[in-house]
């Protein structure tokens, strides 16, 4: 008898998918950076643009607001370590947001959650309007939905509140996106951090989107790459595997209903 296993902790990474394993192959085999004005140096800046124009799709951005970073752990510490005065974030984030948030100079705020694993969203908002403890710049950092339990978190109610109250707002979406539908613009965010293995693209990229006009001090500094965000020579293959897996996931937005269906009866 044959026995197998079914790999199911998709939550910590998906596979690569047969159409981004295609993407970074092919883009291996270019030759060119990207930074360079020639012909070959435009043939591999059109493979990065293509691909954030197909991040930006799948999050309901703008690819000008979309910098490739080396994962979600770099999108999500640049945000939290961007010299906040006051920060708060829940108590059931990722490590790559409350460590950043707890080691960071800013008088930091942790915000529990309820029986069921919903953060709290009222207070966030006492929290807000409790000048005398959080004033200064601020930022709150909610994520989409918990990387352990799958549930969703009040994202839009709190960048809502927090838009009116005239503070930042970021969002983790690594567990949300490619199951369910984002729309950055609409959402009033901030800042968004996704990552490329998490849709089924290589291990080793991701993205933070910053909406178009907010300044956010660059995550490295150099040769100006990313808009002069994120310097440093782009992880090509990478991104192109990124593009491609964010495609197919965008396409697939329209199967989570079913998928999540067979969950429920699983």
């Amino acid at each position: 008898m044959t026995s197998g296993r079914t790999y199911l902790d998709y939550n910590a990474t998906v596979p690569l998918r047969p159409q981004a394993r295609a993407a970074v192959e092919r883009a291996l085999d270019v030759v060119g950076n990207p930074s360079s004005v020639h012909q070959e140096g435009r043939q591999t800046r059109r493979l990065v643009e293509d691909a954030r124009e197909s991040v930006a799709a799948l999050v309901g951005a703008r690819p000008s607001e979309v910098v490739f970073t080396s994962g979600a752990t770099e999108a999500n510490v640049t945000v939290l370590r961007a010299g906040w005065d006051a920060v708060a974030v829940s108590a059931i984030e990722h490590d790559s947001v409350l460590a950043p948030a707890r080691a960071s100079q800013a008088r930091t705020f942790e915000v529990g959650a309820d029986r069921s694993g919903v953060a709290d969203a009222s207070e966030i908002a006492a929290l807000i309007l409790s000048e005398a403890k959080f004033h200064g710049r601020r930022l709150v950092s909610l994520q989409a939905a918990n990387n352990e339990t799958g549930v969703i978190q009040p994202i839009a109610e709190v960048a809502a509140f927090c838009r009116a109250h005239d503070v930042a707002f970021h969002t983790d979406a690594v567990q949300i996106a490619g199951r369910r539908a984002i729309d950055f613009e609409a959402l009033g965010a901030d800042f968004l951090s996704v990552s490329a293995h998490k849709i089924g693209g290589p291990m080793g990229v991701g993205a933070l989107v910053i909406r178009d006009g907010v300044t956010l001090s660059a995550m490295v500094v150099g040769g100006g790459q990313e808009r002069r965000r994120r310097s440093g020579t782009e992880n090509i293959a990478g991104i192109a595997g990124f593009g491609a897996a964010a495609e197919v996931a965008l396409r697939e937005l329209a199967d989570m209903d079913r998928v999540a269906q067979m969950r429920d009866r699983l």
